[in-house]
């Protein structure tokens, strides 16, 4: 019963994430299949890790120029997803040329909406922690430049951070 009430409250935790204010979650309907020099780009830099998975996604405005700057883009059908989180690409679309700026794990990714290159936001949760990583374009790739965690038991990092913290 105990693992029941469990699995049931990681179910409720996954969606809450992707309720948000993401623009890209690994569970959205509508992902569909890319560019082909997209999909090959992505394929050369994971090897034979996604072989078997079909990769999905979507365009995003990374910089401010439209939606075709570039994609989103992760497995379909959970395939190669672990718990709470999947494979995450953003791919920067340069002259032409698919080139990946980031390669994560997580559940939901946000884009900021400043001028010139977008920030990013990554997160995943499930009942017992959350993550939000905050990120950074340096001219060639997405770099973290803020992480946190949280669990329902460390009260002082919510205290500290209680704009993140999902855990009142």
């Amino acid at each position: 019963m105990r693992a029941l009430v469990l699995l049931a409250a990681f179910v409720l935790s996954m969606h809450v994430v992707g309720a948000g204010a993401a623009d890209f979650t690994i569970e959205d309907k509508g992902l569909t299949t890319l560019p082909q020099d997209v999909e090959n780009a992505i394929r050369a830099r994971t090897g034979s890790e996604f072989t078997r998975c079909l990769i999905v996604g979507k365009p995003v405005d990374l910089s401010g120029k439209g939606p075709q700057s570039g994609y989103v883009a992760t497995t379909a059908k959970g395939c190669g997803w672990e718990a709470p989180a999947g494979p995450i690409w953003v791919v920067l679309m340069a002259d032409g040329t698919p080139r990946i700026v980031l390669s994560e794990r997580s559940h939901s990714l946000t884009v900021g909406k400043q001028k010139g290159f977008r920030n990013l936001a990554t997160s995943a949760r499930t009942a017992a922690w959350y993550r939000e990583t905050l990120w950074k374009f340096d001219g060639k790739v997405y770099r973290s430049v803020k992480s946190f965690e949280f669990t329902p038991e460390d009260k002082a990092a919510c205290k500290a951070h209680p704009k993140v913290c999902p855990f009142k």
